[in-house]
């Protein structure tokens, strides 16, 4: 397409909009935009909270605090997986599957059976992988 065929088709697009050539402040020439926006430049940020005023946080356990990977002991995958490890047990080992699901995993993992056991103690063997 040629230069101008390009530059009718522009001035033919743009013919409707026009810019005063003069500004308020009395300078010729000079370009203003085609719409005014009065749009403040800060918005007003609320007050913060008061701390005389807040409760204190609960912290809710979603998982239990003692399943974990090997080298991140309070991380835990949010699935079950052979990578869960028990940090109670000594070794630590994975949990079988059905039981990561139902305790390890879930809020439910104060009635697991081996949670309120003595720590480093071996995982019996019905919640081994």
């Amino acid at each position: 397409m040629s230069k101008k065929l390009n530059n009718k088709r522009l001035e033919a697009l743009f013919e409707d909009i026009s810019i005063p050539k003069s500004d308020p402040r009395g300078k010729e020439g000079a370009a203003q935009p085609c719409v005014s926006l009065d749009i403040p430049l800060e918005e007003p940020q609320p007050a913060p909270p008061d701390p005389q005023s807040a409760k204190p946080h609960e912290s809710i356990e979603l998982s239990c605090p003692h399943i974990g990977l090997i080298y991140d002991p309070q991380t835990s995958l949010a699935y079950p997986s052979e990578w869960n490890l028990c940090h109670r047990a000594s070794p630590a080992i994975p949990p079988n599957y059905e039981h990561q699901r139902v305790y390890c995993l879930t809020g439910s993992y104060a009635s697991c059976p081996f949670f309120r056991k003595e720590p480093n103690t071996p995982l019996p063997e019905y919640i081994r992988l």
